[in-house]
Order: structure tokens, then C-alpha cells, then sequence
């Protein structure tokens, strides 16, 4: 899309960062080399996490809001609340993924991730998982507090990136419009039919 190796991730990014309101809490899985904070809390106004077993790579610099945790997501489980999780291209490297979907369904509003929906355990040697699209959904929904808000193919990369909500969360919040607009009227009407 924008020609560069990243661009693909980039996207996903902007989509999370894009359901972010100020003051939420988001964990990025599998954070890598860290860009994706750049994108998630690019207004300084969110407290981001990223986790990764080896933070020793990581290109940018921690700040008041922003932390890098050196952990394996197999076992790590956050002891802190959060609004939204993100996980691109990570659940397909966890051996035993359950603990790490059980932490993320306890976000409190948002969960974002991204997996390869081609068989690819023949090509990477480190994915331990094949997964078909409605793998990850049934996943993430068997608790019964979440549901599928979208999905989208990512065909460059055979990828599927979902984005999940808890029941009852908009992604309209109702309290950034002018009293007795139709935009507020519209967003109350969407919150109470879920």
C-alpha cells in the first residue's frame, strides 16, 4: 500500500489507534521493535504498554506514558486494567495460546488483532498454528462477553485483522457531541440496541 515492508502493520495500527479515546490504557502483544507505539499513542494522551520477550530491540524511547515489558505471552498476564488489546501476527507463535486470550479478554472495551488465515506452519518456522477466519472469532467470543464489531482481509499479507468489542461498547462515545445533535441521538440509539 505505501510500498514499504511495514505498511501492512501500519494499518493495523491506525485502525487501533483509530477506537483509542484520551486517558485509555492500551497493551500492545508482541510490540517487536515498538512502532506501533507511535501510532497508539501518538497524542501523548493514552498510557501504552508493550510487551515482547526480548525488548533489548526495541527503536523507541520509553516515556511518562509509554513502557516496554520484557515477558512471554505465554505465561505473562498484566496486573494492571486496560482498555483495548492489541496482538498483530502474534497468537500463531504461542504454543499454547489460552492464557494469553484469557488476559485479553479482560480488556475493557476493544480487542485488536491480526492473524494469517493461509496455512503458513510450512513456511515460517515459527508459527506453531494454522488458523481458518472463523478460528480467532469463535476464540475470542466463547466467554460470551465480546463480540465481532469487523474483519478485514490484508491479501498482500494472508492475513485476516479483527476487531472485537465487549457487549454493550460503542465505537461512537456519546459524550463528544453537542447536546440535542443528531449525531448524539444516533450514538444513544446505537449503545441501547446493544
Amino acid at each position: 500500500m505505501f510500498g514499504r515492508q511495514t505498511s501492512g502493520h501500519e494499518v493495523r495500527y491506525a485502525l487501533a489507534a483509530g477506537l483509542l479515546r484520551p486517558g485509555d490504557v492500551v497493551v500492545d502483544a508482541a510490540c517487536g521493535i515498538g512502532y506501533g507505539a507511535l501510532l497508539l499513542d501518538a497524542h501523548d494522551d493514552v498510557t501504552y504498554y508493550g510487551i515482547d520477550r526480548d525488548i533489548s530491540v526495541v527503536a523507541v524511547k520509553p516515556h511518562g506514558h509509554r513502557t516496554f515489558i520484557e515477558a512471554d505471552l505465554r505465561t505473562w498476564k498484566p496486573t494492571f486494567e486496560f482498555d483495548v488489546a492489541v496482538g498483530f501476527e502474534t497468537i500463531e507463535h504461542l504454543e499454547d495460546y489460552e492464557p494469553y486470550l484469557e488476559w485479553v479478554r479482560r480488556a475493557r472495551r476493544y480487542i485488536v488483532v491480526s492473524v494469517p488465515i493461509v496455512p503458513t506452519k510450512h513456511e515460517n518456522v515459527f508459527h506453531v498454528h494454522d488458523f481458518k477466519r472463523d478460528d480467532i472469532v469463535q476464540r475470542v467470543k466463547a466467554d460470551g462477553d465480546w463480540q465481532l464489531l469487523q474483519y478485514f482481509d490484508q491479501p498482500w499479507e494472508h492475513s485476516c485483522v479483527y476487531v472485537f468489542s465487549r457487549r454493550g461498547v460503542s465505537p461512537i462515545d456519546p459524550s463528544t457531541f453537542r447536546r440535542g445533535s443528531w449525531a448524539r441521538r444516533a450514538a444513544r440509539r446505537l449503545t441501547r440496541r446493544r
